[in-house]
């Protein structure tokens, strides 16, 4: 029943590159990435903006990580459900395509 069905494989693509993407927010990766001496900007401005994205970026990874760990548990179980109801709603559409209007 492919013309009635997700596939599978994309939702488990999907949910990989997820998990990808939370993973570049893990705190070791963050703050590597964001591992610039405060002295190296210049301008008060600057070393001001950049600890005060540094105090919330910790809030931001949270937020991420929780959309993304619900976005993927949302998407492993519209493939459970789907593959529970595929043949019902295969055989549902076969027998309407089949009705005269």
């Amino acid at each position: 029943m492919p013309d009635f069905s997700i596939n599978d494989e994309q939702i488990k693509a999907v949910a990989t590159k997820l998990n990808d993407v939370v993973d570049s927010f893990a705190a070791d990766k963050a703050i590597g990435l964001l591992g610039i001496s405060i002295g190296g900007f210049g301008s008060l401005s600057l070393t001001l903006t950049y600890t005060d994205f540094m105090t919330k970026i910790g809030k931001r990874r949270t937020t991420i990580e929780s959309w993304h760990a619900s976005t993927d548990a949302a998407l492993h179980d519209t493939a459970k459900q789907s593959k529970q109801n595929d043949q019902q709603w295969a055989a549902l559409f076969r027998s309407d395509l089949n009705q005269p209007l």
